[in-house]
């Protein structure tokens, strides 16, 4: 054992005794809910229509638009410098982490999730908020409703930010990062295991109460 110049030897016998002692009072229960355990995969709230809609094509592209994705790369400076990371909202995802969060999505089964990389699509993203029968319809055509709204006259590619719409169940993706891109796929996981995903929806967009 190694033992600081001047510390005792039976000080750091006994803090070794302590701890022991310590391990064995804690209660088993107690003791088992510190053990790690494997995140279950089960899904759950996961409409049917809208998984076999999204399966065939689960990533979506959209079409080069210079001036536009030009607009919205300076729009996105404020966050790159946030950040301190030039791929935030560069509007040019490489196909690197496109495969980042594909694998992402088949390794936990989130075959309902529509990814749209630098896409505008808002009659789609209705079409699937209709078909998201998982998410209670006051809150689809509410909360949903209005967020789609918002993406049809605030686009993202220009206005907005790495997202996922809970009402949709999609994830918008505007940068160049995989870690990015993965953290907001990783919301998707969450909603999907929520026993009530509508009032998860809601809370989550509350300050302070999304803690």
């Amino acid at each position: 054992m190694f033992i600081l110049p001047g510390f005792p030897r039976f000080a750091a016998v006994g803090a070794v005794v302590a701890l022991a002692i310590t391990a064995a009072a804690i209660p088993r229960g107690v003791a088992g809910c510190l053990e790690p355990r494997e995140i279950p995969l089960v899904r759950r709230n996961v409409a049917p229509k809208l998984e076999a809609a999204t399966r065939p094509q689960p990533i979506e592209r959209g079409l080069d638009r210079p001036v536009i994705d030009g607009i919205g790369w300076v729009v996105g400076i404020p966050r790159k410098i946030i950040l301190w990371d030039r791929r935030v909202a560069n509007h040019h995802v490489s196909p690197e982490t496109e495969r980042a969060i594909d694998r992402y999505l088949a390794d936990n089964g989130l075959d309902h999730v529509k990814v749209r990389i630098n896409q505008y699509a808002p009659v789609s993203d209705w079409r699937r908020l209709r078909s998201n029968t998982a998410v209670a319809w006051p809150y689809r055509y509410t909360l949903g409703a209005l967020s789609v709204a918002r993406e049809a006259v605030l686009p993202g590619r220009i206005f907005g930010r790495d997202s996922y719409n809970p009402y949709t169940a999609t994830v918008h993706v505007y940068s160049d990062g995989p870690a990015i891109a993965i953290k907001q796929a990783g919301h998707s996981k969450y909603f999907t295991r929520r026993r009530y995903p509508s009032t998860y929806a809601l809370v989550s967009i509350v300050p302070l109460l999304d803690l």
